[in-house]
């Protein structure tokens, strides 16, 4: 894996976490701001890591002219493509996000449900 880059926390925008790819429906009933505990951004994530190949790039973190992947899933690669999968998340703590919206506290679920319908082949990956 790769190391750890933080965003530089000036302007405030480069902390607020834009959605990229939601195939998996991770985020798609979280609703504007999960980002932000309690409205504060840069809690969920104050940095990234560069995916492996093949991962795919879930959220932006950072300039909007330059962004960087903050959360993404890559699957394990072995000889029978039958390997488990990673989810990297850039923050400290994902059991409180969101703390407001339609699905309050889903986040840790509905990554769980995606990552287990990807086991299954139910999604395509």
């Amino acid at each position: 894996m790769a190391p750890f880059h933080a965003v530089p926390p000036r302007p405030f925008s480069n902390i607020k976490v834009r959605i990229r790819d939601d195939r998996f429906g991770i985020f798609s009933d979280l609703g504007e701001g999960f980002d932000g505990w309690k409205g504060i951004f840069g809690q969920y994530v104050r940095g990234w890591t560069d995916p492996p190949p093949g991962a795919i790039w879930l959220t932006d973190v950072g300039p909007e002219f330059d962004p960087k992947p903050a959360d993404w899933i890559w699957q394990y690669p072995t000889l029978t493509g039958r390997g488990g999968y990673v989810f990297m998340h850039n923050g400290d703590n994902m059991t409180r996000y969101p703390d407001r919206g339609p699905k309050k506290e889903a986040l840790v679920a509905n990554i769980a449900v995606a990552l287990q319908k990807l086991s299954m082949g139910e999604l395509p990956f």
